[in-house]
């Protein structure tokens, strides 16, 4: 009897499962897993107290005839065992920096859920935004060197020059403050001059979407980060394809956010205000460079007679 149908034999007259017989042997029941699943074998040392664990003979376990097979293999192709000795690549990482690595990856998790929830949150700003920025600029009225705002109450509040050529903020005559921003208040009144107020909500109304659409995308990025960071702190080994999937997802989405960003810099470009900063470029190429050496590391792990696993040390 072959060793992964001996070992699911054994596991299950001893009404173990795989995480209990992994927890006897200090693995996870996914390694127990892939040796039942004839993916991976155990050392010799496993195999020992696996003989221990079921109270049962070596051969029992492993089995005469895939013993004498090894044997024979090993008389008729000495020259493949070396190479494949040669191939074998071992990742030696410490206990302590194990741990360190999963309580890293894992306390990113956590910061990578919350600002998703963070995104979600400004998807309901944006929406908002979206509903009230017709009636706010409605509102507004430009009238040579003054603006007034007139509010739901039909109260008014507008900004205007005093006698020593300060601009200051009235509120139904009544005087509130006199430290107005120049800048911000010449830049609202020459878009006002230059553009019908139309205008000025198609264009706005369009950034704020094309925001939405950037918030959103950067909702699946964490969401592909968590997914992730989630691999790295529960799998045996980082390189395995479904992170090199969640890597790519993440690259071509910040690509999209990047893209986002200047669809809405065009936008904005002809009432001069400040474009909606997002991702940095060199953020992407780190990215799929990490793409890069997370396929190397799954390719080099899947090499046949090639292995690279963890070996924790105390």
């Amino acid at each position: 009897m072959e060793f992964k149908k001996s070992l699911k034999k054994f596991r299950t007259d001893n009404n173990l499962t795989q995480d209990e017989l992994g927890k006897k042997l200090g693995i996870s029941g996914k390694v127990i897993s892939k040796w039942e699943s004839g993916y991976t074998m155990p050392d010799i040392e496993k195999i020992k107290t696996l003989c221990e664990v079921f109270n049962c003979e070596y051969a029992d376990l492993i089995g005469p005839e895939s013993k004498s097979k090894s044997r024979k293999k090993e008389k008729i192709e000495p020259v493949k065992e070396e190479v494949a000795k040669e191939k074998k690549i071992e990742l030696n990482i410490g206990k302590t920096d194990s741990k360190f690595l999963k309580c890293i990856s894992g306390l990113l998790y956590f910061l990578a859920k919350i600002m998703r929830i963070g995104l979600y949150i400004g998807v309901v700003f944006v929406v908002l935004c979206m509903v009230i920025l017709p009636s706010i600029v409605n509102m507004v009225n430009v009238n040579n060197n003054e603006i007034s705002i007139r509010d739901f109450k039909d109260d008014v509040y507008y900004i205007t020059k005093d006698n020593t050529n300060k601009y200051v903020l009235m509120y139904n005559d009544r005087f509130l403050d006199a430290d107005i921003d120049y800048g911000l208040f010449n830049k609202v009144t020459n878009i006002f001059n230059n553009y019908s107020k139309n205008e000025i909500i198609t264009t706005l109304e369009s950034s704020l979407v094309i925001v939405l659409i950037s918030i959103t995308v950067l909702i699946l990025v964490f969401y592909n980060l968590e997914l992730l960071l989630n691999n790295i702190h529960d799998k045996d080994t980082p390189f395995i394809k479904e992170n090199i999937h969640y890597l790519g997802m993440i690259s071509c989405l910040l690509i999209a956010v990047r893209f986002c960003e200047f669809v809405v810099s065009l936008l904005l470009a002809k009432f001069d205000m400040a474009s909606y900063s997002s991702i940095e470029i060199l953020d992407i190429v780190f990215l799929l460079i990490m793409v890069y050496v997370f396929k190397y590391g799954y390719n080099l792990q899947s090499t046949v007679n090639s292995k690279i696993y963890y070996e924790i040390k105390d």
